[in-house]
């Protein structure tokens, strides 16, 4: 979802096209003006913790956004959102150059757009994550060899979003579920990033749709 416009009723959202091989696409594809719609999904109006808050970052702390074209309207939101004062790096991959949007961000946070250019999903991504989350990591605690349990992306649902963020980094990483998984091993095991600093989400999964 990019924007919301209560008084006018009114909702944006980004999607990605590649034809008839993904239901969202598949139904985007064919709506037309007037078609009905039902949006579900967290109350903003409740008075306690709501849910559906993907991002919270410690106060103060290096912010690291990563994602893949699916990521986009979400890296983008939150980049609008974040405080005149924030400082930290977004990496977003897309699949050519013209993919890339304007978008309005802090000046202490460093946006940088990754075109795949026929490359596989993540070959972008992967290192540049690796390279910027390494160098930001320089200052926060580390805790190398924390557990890691196992996700099969094939079968179960990379979803992992810390109620509190702590420490010097904030990291939220979101796309394929293979390539977010493989980030998660690095950052947490290899990196040794704290696991309630980072926000892990699989959006999908190469070659496996989901159900509209």
């Amino acid at each position: 979802m990019r924007a919301v416009r209560q008084e006018r009723r009114e909702v944006d959202v980004d999607v990605v096209m590649h034809g008839d091989t993904g239901s969202v696409s598949r139904w985007a594809t064919r709506a037309v003006p007037g078609d009905a719609l039902a949006l579900v999904g967290p109350d903003a109006w409740y008075p306690g913790d709501h849910g559906g808050v993907g991002f919270r970052p410690h106060t103060g702390a290096e912010i690291l956004l990563a994602g893949d074209e699916t990521a986009v309207p979400a890296v983008m939101s939150i980049l609008e959102c974040l405080p005149a004062d924030a400082r930290g790096e977004a990496l977003l991959e897309v699949p050519h150059a013209a993919d890339v949007l304007p978008v309005d961000h802090p000046p202490g946070v460093r946006l940088t757009w990754l075109a795949r250019d026929g490359a596989a999903h993540g070959d972008r991504l992967i290192p540049a994550v690796r390279e910027t989350s390494a160098r930001l990591a320089e200052a926060s605690q580390r805790r190398a060899g924390q557990r890691l349990y196992e996700v099969d992306v094939d079968t179960d649902l990379l979803w992992e979003v810390p109620d509190i963020a702590t420490g010097e980094l904030s990291a939220w990483l979101a796309g394929e579920a293979g390539v977010i998984k493989t980030l998660r091993r690095y950052l947490v095991t290899d990196l040794g990033v704290d696991r309630s600093s980072v926000a892990f989400m699989g959006y999908w999964r190469l070659g496996r749709g989901q159900p509209l």
